[in-house]
């Protein structure tokens, strides 16, 4: 390992954990004496605990098999001597898990401490080297067993919260199933031992290997299926007369052309119909119309109107002598020339005036007065007023 190291050629992991391992076989069987610290009896029925005193800790594991020949347990706290090999756990199981499942996954280490006062640091560094790797898909931060005070690098805040920052799923795998941090809530996932975490994220490579073994199967059935199908439609269209000749093509373009002749002499015959009433309607409309029906009709009309005519105007005649008659005598009643006849008459001056007033013809002026049979031209030679029950002379002398 030295010749290596020095070399600069890197050691895989599983070549480091062989190594650590092969050098711990050789101390053989040991007997270690210690504080017995977080025993518990897994489901799977090992027991499983951390020896410990003030100035280290390591986890032990006694298998199902031993247990049930041991009869009871010691118990929490108690002071205990083991007997056993010492061989490399968490990382080595998490591995061999791994391997077991998918020989071939690649898997990226990042190794730090975890406990201690610069563990919380270099935790939060291998998370971001993780987290920056461009082949991991996932990150396991595990770490084995122990006590409270061994853990408490995963309840660190700037481990809590760059857990739960990481872009990338992280399964928490710290301790023991019993042990629970800070790191375990703030992960996507919690397994209970790193071993646990390796079934989680690896899958198993004979169970893909089936499920592609029948994948293919059912794939190979659904192809031979469908060519099956497909092989009995080209069969039977092959054997379709359609394709015999072209006899059937040109029988069947003749039977369309039929169908279409058909259609074309119904549809020409509708339209004449239509065509015909049409005309028809026409015709109709026409007669009702002609000049000569309308001429008889207002020579008719012109002659009815023609007789009411006469008859109003007959009529209007009448009314109009008869009120031009009653006018006439009116007129006549209320006319100077007939008041004249009776013996009055009317005077003026030459230039047309109507003399009223004894002032408007003073001595001297001429006169005309109006007589029923003509008119009397005179010259005023004096005047006189009238008295009251003295009859009037028109003419006098002073």
């Amino acid at each position: 390992m030295r010749d290596e190291v020095t070399s600069g050629r890197p050691l895989s992991v599983g070549a480091l954990s062989q190594r650590i391992a092969g050098a711990l076989g050789d101390l053989g069987m040991v007997l270690v004496q210690g504080e017995l610290s977080q025993a518990k009896v897994h489901t799977s029925g090992h027991f499983y605990a951390t020896l410990k005193d003030s100035e280290a800790i390591i986890s032990v594991v006694m298998w199902r098999s031993t247990v049930v020949r041991n009869g009871p347990l010691p118990k929490e706290g108690s002071l205990v001597t083991v007997r056993g090999s010492v061989s490399v756990y968490a990382l080595a199981d998490l591995l061999h898990s791994i391997r077991a499942r998918f020989p071939r996954m690649p898997v990226v280490h990042a190794p730090c401490a975890v406990q201690g006062p610069d563990a919380p640091a270099q935790i939060v560094a291998a998370l971001a080297r993780l987290a920056a790797h461009p082949e991991v898909d996932v990150i396991i931060c595990g770490r084995g067993g122990g006590s409270l005070e061994d853990l408490w690098a995963f309840n660190d805040e700037r481990v809590v919260r760059a857990i739960a920052a990481c872009p990338k799923p992280v399964i928490s795998a710290v301790g023991h199933e019993t042990d629970t941090t800070l790191a375990d809530l703030a992960a996507d996932l919690r397994a209970k031992t790193p071993t646990s975490a390796g079934e989680m994220v690896v899958p198993d490579a004979r169970e893909l290997a089936e499920r592609l073994d029948d994948g293919a199967i059912a794939l190979e059935r659904a192809m031979q299926v469908l060519m099956q199908a497909w092989r009995e439609r080209l069969e039977s269209l092959a054997s379709h007369r359609a394709l015999a000749g072209p006899g059937y093509a040109v029988e069947m373009r003749r039977q369309r052309l039929d169908e279409l002749a058909a259609r074309l002499d119904d549809a020409i015959d509708r339209a004449l119909g239509e065509a015909r009433k049409t005309l028809r309607e026409a015709g109709s409309r026409l007669k009702i119309q002609h000049p000569a029906r309308r001429i008889g009709v207002l020579s008719e009309r012109l002659l009815t109107d023609g007789r009411r005519l006469l008859r109003s105007a007959g009529t209007r005649r009448e009314r109009g002598e008869a009120r031009f008659l009653a006018l006439a005598a009116k007129l006549d009643a209320l006319s100077p020339l007939a008041v004249i006849a009776r013996g009055f008459s009317m005077v003026r001056t030459p230039d047309g005036r109507v003399v009223r007033t004894l002032a408007e013809a003073p001595p001297g002026s001429r006169i005309e007065a109006r007589l029923g049979d003509g008119w009397l031209l005179a010259q005023v030679d004096g005047v006189r007023t009238q008295r009251l029950n003295e009859p009037a002379d028109l003419y006098s002398a002073e």
